[in-house]
C-alpha cells in the first residue's frame, strides 16, 4: 500500500504537470483570447504511484510588465481508495500549492514560447497524522493557435526538492475559446510515477 509521505510527495511533483496544465500566455496583438490574466477552474483525476486520486483546483495569473507574469495555484483533493485507520478507514486528503515567475517571448504570429519557474508545496492528512513536501520546479512549452477559437499547449517540466531527485516530465492542453474572456480545456501530464487528466473552465480579464 502508498503511504501518505508517498502521495504527498508525489502530489508535490504532479502540481507541476496535470495539475498546472495551462500556464499563462501573453496577449497577442489581434488575439484577444491569449491573455496572462486570467482565473481557471479545473478537475484532475490521475494515478500517483499506482493509487487513483482525484482533485479540484483553481488556478491564477497576473501581468506584471509586456513579458512577465506571476502565476499561482491551489487545489485539493484524495485518494480514491479509503485505508484502514485502526478504527475504521478513510481517504489519504492532499492540498497542493504553488507560486512563481513565468516569461514569454513570441516564436510567430501565432506561436509562443512560455518558460517558469515556481515553488511547489503539498500538505497531506491521514487518520490524524499530517505530512508536507516541497520542493522547486520550472517548466518550458511552447502555445500555438490552430484557428481562431483553438489552441494547443505543450511542455516539459522539471521538479527537484525535498527527497524530489530531479525529475521530468511532459504535458499537453487542448483549448477551446467560446469568447475572448472564456475558454475550455482539457489536458493530460506525467511525471516520473504520476500521471493525470485534468479539464477546466478559464476566465481571461
Amino acid at each position: 500500500m502508498m503511504n501518505m509521505k508517498q502521495l504527498v510527495l508525489g502530489a508535490s511533483i504532479a502540481t507541476l504537470t496535470c495539475a498546472y496544465a495551462g500556464s499563462a500566455l501573453a496577449q497577442q496583438p489581434g488575439n484577444s483570447a491569449l491573455s496572462y490574466d486570467y482565473l481557471d477552474l479545473g478537475y484532475t483525476e490521475g494515478e500517483i504511484f499506482d493509487e487513483d486520486y482525484s482533485a479540484y483546483g483553481v488556478r491564477g495569473a497576473f501581468s506584471i510588465s509586456p513579458s512577465f507574469f506571476l502565476k499561482g495555484s491551489y487545489s485539493t483533493g484524495e485518494s480514491d481508495r479509503s485505508f484502514f485507520t485502526g478504527t475504521g478507514s478513510e481517504p489519504i486528503e492532499v492540498d497542493n500549492y504553488s507560486f512563481g515567475l513565468g516569461y514569454h517571448t513570441p516564436l510567430s504570429t501565432h506561436t509562443v514560447l512560455v518558460a517558469g519557474v515556481s515553488y511547489l508545496g503539498s500538505e497531506g492528512e491521514f487518520a490524524g497524522f499530517e505530512e508536507e513536501g516541497d520542493g522547486y520546479g520550472a517548466n518550458l512549452g511552447v502555445r500555438t493557435l490552430l484557428t481562431d477559437n483553438i489552441e494547443i499547449e505543450g511542455g516539459i517540466n522539471y521538479v527537484d526538492g525535498d527527497d524530489i531527485d530531479g525529475e521530468v516530465g511532459y504535458d499537453v492542453t487542448a483549448r477551446l475559446y467560446l469568447t475572448d474572456q472564456v475558454s475550455l480545456n482539457a489536458g493530460y501530464g506525467e511525471i516520473k510515477d504520476q500521471s493525470g487528466v485534468r479539464a477546466g473552465i478559464r476566465l481571461n480579464f
